[in-house]
């Protein structure tokens, strides 16, 4: 009897369907992702370290340390404005590919 359920829920789990997980175009792997958090942490971690134990006034540390945040956060806009200029000039693409349609 025992056996009887066994085998079927073996033959149930052999009718799901298998999900697959595509990524969408350009979007970077798991690998890469986590890559880059480690190499971020690491960075900022061993500058924060450094910049506690330099022998220097503390409004050089506070400069070097605002030089810092800025460095992180640029990367956010930079992105935004490539995904905005790539998203316009797929949408001109394609208007002209329409528009040689149109007039042909």
């Amino acid at each position: 009897m025992k056996n009887d359920i066994e085998d079927l829920f073996e033959r149930e789990k052999q009718n799901e369907p298998k999900m697959k997980v595509e990524r969408k175009d350009g979007e970077p792997t798991a690998a890469f992702k986590g890559a880059s958090w480690a190499a971020l942490l690491i960075g900022a971690s061993a500058y924060l370290i450094g910049l506690f134990n330099a022998t220097m006034e503390l409004n050089e540390k506070g400069y070097y340390f605002a030089i810092l945040i800025f460095g992180l956060y640029l990367p956010y806009p930079c992105k935004k404005q490539y995904e905005i200029n790539r998203k316009e000039y797929q949408s001109r693409i394609f208007t002209m590919a329409l528009a040689g349609l149109h007039f042909s």
